[in-house]
C-alpha cells in the first residue's frame, strides 16, 4: 500500500492523472483470493484520494494480477524497483511440471536451488539499464557471486576471506571476536564435532522415535537435539533416527526386515508425503540423504 500512497502524491505533485498509471504497478499474486483482497485495498486508497469507482476498479485491476510472477511474460516491461517478498519453499514441495518450467527458464536455478533464487534473476532481469543494475544483469550461480562480489563491492574488505560475515552492534561484534580468541569453534576435528543443517525427514513421528522402535538395531541411529545440549553438555534425551541409509546410498528393504516391517507399518504416513509420491520406489526415503560421515561416531546431531 505505500507504493499506492506514494505514487497518488507523486502524481499530485507533478500534475500527473492516476487514471493513465495504468502502467505504474505490477504485482502478482499465486492465490486469488489473496489478490482479490489486495485489489479491494488499493481501490479503497484510491477512492480515499479522491478518485472515481471507475477509475479504482480499473487501475486495481490493471496493478494486482493472479499469476506467478516466474512464469508470467513480462514482454516489453521493465522497472525502476522491484519490491517483494520471496516465498521459501523446499524443492521437494514443487510440483514437478513446475519446478521443471522454472529450471528452463532460469539459469541461476540448477540442482536444488530454491525458488526464491528465480525471483532475484527475474527481479533483476526487468530492472531498467542502470549502473546500479548492470553488473547483475545476468543469471548467477554460488560461484560466480563470490567472484562478483569482491570485483564490484564499494569496500571490498567487508568481504574479505571465505569466513562468516556476522552484523551487529560494535558490542556484540566484540563480544564474538572475544569468545573465538578464548574458545575452541563448535565445529573442531579435534573434538569429532561438525556442524550441518537438520535431516529433513517429512514425518518426523515415523522416522524419529523417543523408544527403540522395531527397525532393527541396526538402523536406529542415536539422535541429539537441541534442547539435549542447553546446559553445554551432551544430555542424550534417547530419541533415535530410523535410517533408511547405508554408504550414502537407500538400503533395500528386502536385505533389512525388521525396518522393512516397521515401514509398512507406518506406511500411510510415509506415502503421504511429497517426496514419496515423487519417487515411488523410493517411497521410505528421508527427503535429505544421510551423511555417511556423521555415522563415524553412530551419532547426528539436529539443531533444526
Amino acid at each position: 500500500m505505500p507504493m499506492v500512497e506514494r505514487l497518488i502524491d507523486s502524481c499530485r505533485q507533478h500534475g500527473g492523472a492516476l487514471a493513465d498509471a495504468e502502467q505504474a504497478i505490477r504485482g502478482f499474486d499465486l492465490l486469488e483470493h489473496n489478490a482479490e483482497f489486495t485489489r479491494k485495498a488499493v481501490a479503497a486508497k484510491l477512492l480515499e484520494s479522491g478518485e472515481t469507482v471507475e477509475v479504482a476498479e480499473f487501475l486495481s485491476g490493471k496493478w494486482i494480477t493472479t499469476g506467478d510472477f516466474l512464469l508470467t511474460p513480462h514482454h516489453g516491461h521493465s522497472a525502476d524497483f522491484v519490491i517483494g517478498n520471496p516465498p521459501y519453499i523446499r524443492l521437494e514441495d514443487v510440483p514437478n511440471d513446475i519446478s521443471d518450467a522454472y529450471r528452463a527458464e532460469y539459469a541461476s536455478m540448477p540442482g536444488r536451488a530454491d525458488i526464491h533464487v528465480g525471483f532475484y534473476e527475474k527481479g533483476l532481469d526487468l530492472l531498467r539499464t542502470k549502473e546500479s543494475g548492470l553488473h547483475l544483469r545476468r543469471p548467477l550461480h554460488a560461484q560466480s557471486a563470490r567472484r562478483l562480489t569482491p570485483e564490484h563491492s564499494r569496500r571490498s574488505t567487508w568481504f574479505s576471506g571465505h569466513g562468516l560475515w556476522p552484523s551487529g552492534s560494535p558490542h556484540q561484534l566484540e563480544l564474538i571476536a572475544d569468545l573465538e580468541r578464548r574458545f575452541p569453534a563448535l565445529e573442531d576435528p579435534r573434538t569429532g564435532t561438525r556442524i550441518g543443517i537438520g535431516v529433513a525427514s517429512g514425518c518426523d513421528d515415523v522416522c524419529i522415535s523417543s523408544d527403540s522402535p522395531d527397525a532393527g538395531s541396526d538402523r536406529l541411529l542415536p539422535l541429539v537435539m537441541a534442547s539435549d545440549i542447553q546446559a553445554g553438555t551432551s544430555e542424550w534425551s534417547g530419541r533415535y533416527l530410523v535410517n533408511p541409509w547405508k554408504d550414502g546410498r537407500l538400503v533395500e528393504l528386502g536385505n533389512f526386515p525388521w525396518l522393512g516391517a516397521y515401514y509398512e507399518v507406518n506406511g500411510d504416513r510415509l506415502w503421504g508425503r511429497h517426496v514419496a509420491k515423487k519417487q515411488p520406489r523410493s517411497w521410505y526415503l528421508t527427503i535429505d540423504r544421510i551423511d555417511p560421515g556423521c555415522l563415524r561416531n553412530r551419532s547426528c546431531c539436529s539443531l533444526t
